[in-house]
């Protein structure tokens, strides 16, 4: 056995191993990181292989119990040495191994080439100085763990300690956009956050949740299934793929344990019992106390749906699952016969309006954001329910429902409008329905005009003043999302523009021939072909003599638009010239983006605060919560960038002159603040709701093209 490699001593008949000259030895301290992945660890407290990777640097001690004995000879059982030594029996002679590599795993006794250390460990390496980056000096022992440097701040999840807690959360976040329960009855209404860190179980990670309080009926899952996507204020990088993951996690876990309470109560306990019996009897009923004072316990798994299928919607981008959440909490609200209360004015009259009236809304809902037939009638006569009231704003329910049945018209005439263009059918009674709802829009249009347009974060109170205020700013919202929506096609030809499909709006990969009908795949034009999409007179206030070029416009612009212009299909006999179809469509597309700047930031405090200017950054503010009208957001856009692409198109061909420049610059100014607006709203959902960040980053990338210093 004797070789250069090793030295016998006789007294005590230990073998080592001689170290090649200038090899440094493993040391003996290795981190578990290292130990993983089977590279070398440098023993500091943080090691430098876990600094450079942004991984947790951990050191446990050992408890292997040393090699395996040869199968050649039987076991023997060795007296327990030091850690890290490793013993084993070789011709009835015990050899004790200072630093012993592993010989039963693949390639064992080859040098291992360790190609996984980053240069700036290679440069320390071989030109050490005499202070490292942590403090420590280059000739300390590597097995001397020094203090560890300030840890990457845990991930943190908004939590409650009690249900009144949750109850005042709902009021701060949800309540102003999604008014399913009655007024608050405590005031005032202050957000009182606990947190859980998902490194809870380790030292310095503990969460701050004041009570083993853990939600358990449908309502409070479902609330804070929401109330988790909000980011905690204690969270140092909330934008963080870390903490986006852990947050969608626990959100996730919290609805999946609403559907499971809600199947829990709905059980029948005979049915395991007596099944026979189960089917004469009465239906299942909750034994828990009500969340709300005000709201009856049976309908409280109702407003857990609803939540849920917003959840569904603006987190998980899931339109099916909205839909069939929003369809279930519509046949239980009809099974308890919400629907037809009539002007009843019992004990939860209120609360019941309310359950009813928002169900009726995401069933609308659902079929807008999917561009589907409503799934019941939007007139039935057997909804005979009172709207609920608001003590301010007696108006602000009605005129919020019936700006939803408007767009919910809308939506369904686009479809009417693709499916005759595809059947080529006779077209007389689209634009009949056409000047139909436009002239029913006028009237509701010029109220909603009439309000003061304004930001606020006023506290949620009993009169509920910033709750009319958001349903009054949502109704304005979508009555302007559905003058576009109906003038859409007269004014833009429906041309493609964002990369992928939201809503009614077509994806670039598609578009809709208004001669065939069919859907055709196209490549997006080299240059912007939106002139040919627009009549000679958009701009009025721009002369045109007639040696100007506009009179080989049709030539010119005709060779760079993929889709046929208006004019070209002159047999449809569209009711609006594309000139006065695009002014609507403009109009509508800075109201819209003015009313999501004026929409209510959540109030935290529960402090009167005064009202912000609505050019007021959103910066700084808390999010809003509850878009099931986002893709008004996405129509708001469309219009404006068609514009914006219109402007390019005709100042590319010399159609403005200089003496109207003004005018080009006043326009392009309104677009470029109301693109703003826009992509503000967007990015201020899109800090607590993940699917959202797809619309916003269309629009934003969309709005870069056009106007490139916008964003």
């Amino acid at each position: 056995m004797a070789s250069t490699a090793t030295t016998l001593r006789t007294p005590a008949r230990r073998t080592t191993i001689t170290k090649k000259k200038f090899a440094v030895p493993p040391v003996k301290v290795a981190c578990l990181a290292c130990r993983a992945s089977r590279t070398r660890c440098d023993g500091k407290k943080v090691c430098t292989n876990c600094s450079t990777r942004g991984r947790e640097c951990q050191y446990t001690k050992s408890k292997r119990g040393g090699p395996r004995a040869p199968r050649s000879k039987p076991s023997q059982k060795q007296p327990q040495v030091e850690d890290h030594d490793m013993t084993f029996n070789w011709n009835d002679e015990d050899f004790v191994f200072d630093e012993a590599p592993s010989f039963i795993s693949p390639g064992a006794g080859l040098s291992q080439l360790d190609f996984s250390q980053d240069s700036d460990f290679i440069y320390d390496s071989l030109f050490p100085s005499s202070v490292q980056f942590d403090g420590q000096s280059s000739g300390s022992s590597p097995q001397s763990r020094p203090e560890s440097l300030p840890e990457r701040a845990s991930p943190i999840v908004r939590v409650y300690g009690s249900d009144e807690d949750l109850l005042n959360a709902y009021y701060v976040f949800i309540h102003p956009y999604f008014p399913v329960l009655p007024p608050p009855v405590s005031i005032p209404v202050v957000d009182r956050p606990s947190s859980r860190p998902r490194d809870e179980h380790r030292k310095g990670h503990r969460s701050n949740v004041r009570s083993d309080f853990e939600p358990s009926s449908p309502i409070t899952l479902a609330i804070s299934t929401i109330l988790a996507l909000v980011p905690h204020h204690d969270d140092e990088d909330p934008a963080n793929h870390e903490s986006v993951l852990y947050r969608r996690k626990f959100a996730q876990s919290f609805a999946e344990s609403t559907m499971e309470s809600i199947e829990i109560e709905s059980e029948i306990l005979d049915s395991d019992s007596s099944p026979s019996r189960a089917l004469t009897g009465s239906s299942p009923t909750a034994r828990r106390g009500s969340f709300h004072p005000n709201v009856p316990v049976e309908i409280e798994s109702v407003i857990a749906l609803l939540i849920l299928s917003i959840y569904e919607y603006a987190q998980r981008g899931n339109i099916s699952k909205m839909r069939t959440r929003a369809g279930q909490a519509l046949i239980s609200a009809m099974d308890m016969s919400l629907h037809s209360q009539g002007d009843n004015e019992g004990e939860f009259a209120e609360a019941k309006r309310r359950a009813w009236w928002m169900c009726y809304t995401c069933a609308c809902q659902g079929s807008i954001v999917s561009s589907t037939p409503p799934t019941v009638s939007v007139h039935d006569p057997r909804f005979t329910t009172r709207y609920p009231s608001i003590t301010s704003d007696p108006d602000a329910w009605p005129f919020f429902l019936s700006a939803q049945q408007t767009i919910l018209a809308a939506t369904q005439f686009i479809l009417d409008q693709n499916k005759a263009l595809e059947m080529k059918s006779n077209m007389s009674y689209v634009y009949d329905k056409m000047h139909e709802l436009n002239s029913r829009l006028d009237p509701l249009l010029a109220r909603a005009d009439a309000w003061s347009t304004y930001s606020s974060a006023m506290p949620v109170d009993a009169s509920e003043a910033v709750v009319a205020l958001a349903l009054k700013s949502i109704a304005r919202i979508k009555l302007n999302s559905a003058r576009i929506k109906l003038n859409r096609y007269c004014a833009f030809t429906d041309k493609a523009l964002f990369s992928e499909k939201h809503c009614d709006l077509k994806s670039s990969g598609q578009y809709l021939n208004p001669r065939g009908g069919e859907h055709s795949t196209m490549t997006p034009a080299p240059a912007c072909g939106c002139g040919d999409l627009f009549d000679n007179s958009s701009f009025s206030s721009i002369s045109r003599s007639p040696s100007s070029p506009l009179s080989s416009r049709s030539s010119s612009m005709s060779s760079l638009g993929s889709i046929p212009s208006i004019s070209d299909v002159p047999e449809l006999n569209l009711p609006f010239s594309s000139h006065l179809a695009a002014r609507y469509c403009l109009k509508a597309a800075l109201n819209i983006a003015q009313s999501f700047e004026a929409l209510p930031y959540p109030n935290l405090t529960g402090n009167q605060e005064s009202l912000v200017p609505s050019s007021s950054s959103h910066s700084g503010k808390a999010p809003r919560t509850m878009p099931s009208f986002a893709c008004c957001a996405m129509q708001s856009s469309y219009a404006m960038l068609m514009i914006c692409h219109k402007i390019r198109a005709t100042n590319g061909e010399g159609f403005i002159y200089q003496r109207n420049e003004h005018l080009v610059s006043n326009l392009t100014s309104q677009l470029r603040n109301g693109l703003q607006k826009v992509v503000g709203a967007l990015d201020n959902y899109s800090m607590t709701f993940e699917a959202l960040t797809g619309m916003r980053d269309q629009v934003r990338a969309a709005t870069d093209a056009a106007l490139p210093s916008v964003s």
